[in-house]
């Protein structure tokens, strides 16, 4: 199957990361920012098994529910401290390293449910949630992954609450009954992650309302003319994602202005090689 996350380097869940903090923050950041932040977290951040990246993203929908504000180099110290302590409590719990590739995605699940939240969990509350949906959420194929990716743009959407697992369980269903009639037997690549990944972020600021049937698509319109030739690029479009989702919700965007986004932070990667 495809990974969201490659995990033998820290290049995604850093873009990620970056995402998520820029789409936070209060100023549009330029390009040279974005890709800036990008490899400070990337530097700074190490993941060896799927255990500490589980961590990793529980400590991202931490960091998002913090609704306020926060310095770059104290949001990634505090981001940093609190993938510790996740880790530290799986392992407590008795989570192994070798966990299954799926545990990942229900984690990005989760995290996007606890950003919605007006309380702050603690870290048991939070891994108490993520047990629930990995207990209730089953990842099989990559049509799994897709569904996955654009349900976490539909919880993030301001116009909707997601209060419960059976919305995400009815959600899921539906997205993977669309992506089905779209892919059939056509292998997923990267580029229908990537094209996920820009569709949730779109799903966060467009002033419409869009049904499921909507949202799969103008993922699929997206896919047919998103170019992923090699890991940057996928990159590029997790931080394009972040890019988009700091905009305005009036912000007008075209296939053509989310396409030079991605490029643009293509071009700025590969200029500071």
């Amino acid at each position: 199957m495809t990974n969201i996350i490659n995990i033998s380097n820290t290049d995604d869940i850093s873009a990620l990361v970056t995402s998520a903090f820029i789409s936070s923050t209060y100023k549009v950041e330029s390009t040279r920012s974005i890709v800036e932040i990008w490899r400070e977290i990337k530097d700074k951040i190490s993941l060896s098994d799927n255990l500490e990246t589980v961590s990793a993203i529980l400590a991202l929908g931490r960091m998002m529910d913090i609704k306020e504000e926060i310095e770059k180099n104290l949001y990634i110290n505090m981001y940093l401290e609190l993938v510790t302590n996740f880790s530290s409590d799986l392992k407590n719990r008795g989570h192994s390293a070798d966990m299954d590739d799926s545990k990942i995605i229900t984690a990005m699940i989760t995290a996007a449910c606890i950003s919605r939240t007006e309380a702050i969990e603690t870290i048991n509350e939070i891994i108490n949630q993520w047990e629930e949906i990995t207990g209730k959420i089953q990842i099989k194929d990559d049509l799994d992954k897709i569904s996955s990716i654009l349900t976490i743009g539909r919880i993030n959407e301001y116009r909707y609450n997601i209060n419960n697992i059976d919305q995400i369980l009815d959600i899921l269903s539906k997205l993977r009954e669309y992506l089905s009639e779209i892919i059939g037997s056509k292998k997923v690549e990267q580029r229908d992650l990537a094209a996920a990944f820009i569709t949730a972020a779109y799903l966060e600021i467009t002033p419409k309302v869009e049904r499921i049937q909507d949202m799969v698509t103008f993922w699929h319109e997206l896919r047919e003319k998103i170019k992923i030739k090699d890991h940057t690029d996928y990159v590029s479009a997790i931080l394009a994602s972040g890019r988009i989702r700091d905009l305005n919700a009036q912000f007008f965007l075209t296939d053509n202005t989310i396409f030079e986004i991605r490029d643009a932070i293509r071009n700025y990667i590969d200029s500071e090689k």
